[in-house]
């Protein structure tokens, strides 16, 4: 699906939704952004900071979301291989997700990017699943949790302009079906502070001359080898 023209878009109608009693979305903890003015999420209704909803992104009428305070969330839904840019309002933010990134409907060949501004919270141990749909965490990754990477595509980490700081202490796993699956490093702390474990095969690229300090525990077989590229 080609990518949707998007200008700017502001989550204003967050808080005053938060504050309307008596609203409740059409499956409870399920928010379908829409992009729509005033208050661009399906029924007119926001998802509240809590920890508790479930965001899907998908075919929407603008594609850029402005995050303005600091939110907290269970989980996020990748829809129609559509390209979002989820960047801060303003101010540096933490985005706290628990119950990790996925695709339910199986779809792919979006671009799903977290703009440098955006902190990403492991508020529990995860996994990433966007199946042909990319994910790039430009800011930093921090949190207690651990990040297991699956699909069949490439996961973005950092920008070749600055350290993206990532200092997540529980681990990462690459656990990708093949080494179709991969990670673009852009930054020497990429994985966090723990270790790296791949379980059948994974693809790095880089575009820095990077040193990794993380302990790598590799599971590889002819018909899932690691792959290195530098570009």
């Amino acid at each position: 699906m080609p990518a949707r023209t998007a200008r700017p878009r502001r989550w204003t109608a967050l808080l005053a939704v938060l504050c309307t009693a008596g609203l409740t979305p059409l499956f409870a903890g399920t928010f379908v952004w829409t992009g729509v003015e005033p208050f661009e999420w399906r029924g007119e209704i926001a998802p509240p900071n809590d920890g508790t909803a479930d965001l899907y992104f998908g075919d929407a009428n603008y594609a850029v979301v402005n995050l303005p305070v600091d939110f907290s969330v269970n989980s996020i839904k990748l829809l129609d291989g559509n390209d979002y840019l989820i960047q801060p309002s303003a101010l540096p933010v933490t985005l706290a997700i628990a119950n990790g990134i996925s695709t339910p409907n199986g779809s792919g060949g979006g671009h799903y990017r977290f703009a440098q501004g955006i902190t990403i919270d492991l508020a529990n141990s995860q996994v990433w699943d966007p199946g042909q749909n990319q994910v790039y965490a430009i800011g930093k990754i921090t949190g207690g949790g651990q990040l297991t990477l699956r699909g069949s595509t490439f996961f973005n980490f950092g920008n070749q302009f600055t350290d993206s700081g990532n200092d997540y202490t529980g681990g990462t796993v690459l656990d990708f079906s093949s080494s179709s699956g991969g990670v673009v490093l852009s930054s020497n702390t990429a994985f966090g502070t723990g270790n790296v474990t791949v379980t059948n095969g994974a693809s790095f690229r880089d575009d820095n001359t990077l040193t990794l300090a993380n302990t790598f525990t590799v599971h590889s077989t002819s018909s899932a080898p690691l792959n290195f590229t530098h570009f």
